[in-house]
């Protein structure tokens, strides 16, 4: 039995900005109580010849090798992970509400994110606010918003944005490509995304011998 999820027609972010994903938070960041943190820079490998080759950097990268630096390093400057349709903003600084808010905004007027989401409070008891076009909300409350009234895994997809602002290691900023009203945003160039919230990649798909059909009919 074989099982996937399924892929997003999207749009590469930097055809749309003009600018990478990383370039337009900076500049969002570079205003305000964070002007002056050092954005940290993902050190990139060049691109494999081949499968062989990239199976083979896996299993010789060193730790920091491909990565952002140290934790030290980290802690002190704006880190971004942006893979697919999904990314995380890590900052070197605790923000208040007000002004958490207030950068959400910037991300989605001034750098052309999607969909921003953000907790204010801690634990179970925080609440996960989201920022797009339209406005700001909460989840789950607001979720049709968001991702969608039509969307045929809402309550599904809003769990799991739920789950995913909860984890230990998610960003102080969470973003997102998906817009209902609009064709989705990939951070990378390409043009289908896998992971994010959309009607097609949250669709799963089984792969299975006739005879199991058969048998169970």
């Amino acid at each position: 039995v074989y099982s996937d999820h399924g892929q997003e027609r999207s749009t590469p972010y930097e055809f749309l900005a003009g600018r990478t994903v990383e370039e337009a938070i900076a500049e969002v960041f570079s205003r305000g109580l964070t002007a002056g943190k050092e954005v940290g820079k993902r050190r990139r490998p060049d691109r494999p010849r081949s499968l062989h080759e990239g199976r083979r950097r896996l299993l010789q990268q060193r730790p920091g090798h491909a990565g952002f630096g140290t934790v030290e390093e980290c802690a002190e400057k704006i880190n971004i992970t942006a893979m697919g349709p999904i990314g995380h903003i890590y900052l070197p600084l605790t923000l208040a509400e007000e002004d958490r808010a207030a950068y959400a905004t910037a991300l989605v007027k001034d750098a052309a994110i999607p969909l921003v989401l953000f907790r204010c409070g801690q634990g179970e008891e925080g609440t996960l606010r989201a920022r797009n076009a339209r406005g700001q909300w909460i989840l789950p409350d607001d979720g049709a918003e968001i991702i969608g009234r039509d969307h045929p895994f809402l309550d599904e997809v809003l769990r799991d944005l739920l789950a995913l602002s909860q984890h230990p290691d998610a960003g102080d900023f969470i973003i997102s490509g998906w817009d209902p009203k609009s064709t989705p945003v990939s951070f990378p160039r390409e043009r289908g995304a896998h992971g994010g919230p959309g009607s097609e990649e949250t669709h799963g798909f089984v792969l299975v011998p006739d005879r199991i059909l058969r048998w169970h009919l």
